[in-house]
């Protein structure tokens, strides 16, 4: 189904070669091959709600759960920031096969990591975790399994 090539991790340029970015560790992420695709060579998006243009989420520097939020259902991420939602919008973090693979994964018991999340939380500095945790809230957003 065409909703797994949302589970294929690739490592992600995160300030691309095209623009600089070096092949060095804190220059990658992983990221599903949806989310690679559509940011390619990005590192800014229009905000949609003050049509600024504003940085994409760097999962090396920038904190998750700043920029981000679950739904009540789990289903969708909001972007609580220009930059989150940028981020968003730009990558279409709730196209229709990253849902329902979060349903899947929901189904069992997967999504979200919240014990994960909030264990985290309590005793690190999101940017202190791994950039697997951090990178492609598509999916699971900082989670230790990232889409693997």
């Amino acid at each position: 189904p065409g909703f797994l090539r949302d589970a294929v991790a690739l490592y992600e340029h995160i300030l691309p070669e095209s623009r600089g970015g070096k092949s060095v560790e804190n220059n990658l992420a992983l990221a599903c091959q949806g989310c690679n695709g559509l940011k390619s060579d990005k590192i800014q998006a229009t905000d949609p709600a003050t049509r600024r243009l504003v940085p994409l989420f760097h999962p090396r520097t920038d904190n998750w759960f700043a920029h981000f939020a679950w739904s009540p259902n789990y289903l969708n991420l909001i972007g609580l920031t220009p930059t989150g939602r940028a981020t968003v919008q730009e990558l279409e973090l709730n196209r229709a096969g990253v849902i329902h693979l979060r349903r899947l994964l929901l189904l069992n018991g997967e999504h979200p990591p919240t014990t994960v999340l909030e264990k985290n939380k309590m005793e690190n500095s999101p940017n202190d975790l791994p950039p697997i945790i951090q990178n492609c809230s598509a999916w699971y957003g900082p989670s230790l399994t990232g889409h693997l």
